[in-house]
């Protein structure tokens, strides 16, 4: 028994039209991926050319103590004033974006930890705030993070992000995307 499917022209033609409306939606939708990632270099951007102090990330990890269950998130970061006149880091907070178990980007602000050194190895410090920067001048300090819980029962990870203000509120920020995992050892 032979099956005859007729086929008129005018159902191919909207058969690939509803194909081609497919295509161009996906093909929308990667353009506004896209556009959005352009959005934010261009704030990230503008925001660098309002101020006078460049942000550089030198390195960054996680580290994490078995035994106690607590982590650090912790960053190199070199910051440059590239004015005539002194300034100064007052505030530092690391911005945690996260994919949450409802599978939407949740954020969680961590304040920089001045008296976490046990956490760094060798004679490295934790910066203390404020940071002064001379005129002309670049000063590079390791900055500390609570690695929160609930960032460690996320799906993933999206970035991290930290901000820097000086006295005038002028932000800069720097961001990443991947950390080095280190396990923590007491050697005490």
């Amino acid at each position: 028994m032979v099956i005859d499917i007729a086929l008129d022209y005018e159902s191919i033609i909207v058969g690939l039209s509803a194909i081609a409306a497919w295509v161009a939606a996906l093909f929308a939708y990667r353009s506004y991926k896209v556009s959005m990632r352009a959005l934010e270099l261009a704030e990230s951007e503008s925001i660098d050319k309002k101020t006078n102090i460049a942000v550089y990330l030198a390195d960054s990890f996680r580290i994490y103590d078995k035994k106690t269950k607590q982590g650090k998130y912790i960053f190199s970061i070199a910051y440059s004033n590239k004015s005539d006149a002194d300034d100064s880091i007052t505030e530092v907070y690391l911005e945690t974006f996260y994919v949450n178990s409802k599978n939407r980007v949740s954020h969680l602000i961590s304040s920089h930890e001045p008296d976490s050194g046990e956490w760094l190895s060798g004679e490295a410090k934790p910066a203390k705030l404020p940071l002064n920067i001379q005129s002309r001048s670049s000063v590079t300090n390791w900055f500390v993070f609570s690695a929160l819980s609930i960032t460690e029962k996320a799906q993933r990870i999206e970035k991290y992000r930290v901000v820097a203000k000086n006295g005038k509120g002028q932000e800069v920020a720097v961001e990443s995307y991947i950390l080095r995992e280190i396990e923590y050892e007491n050697n005490s």
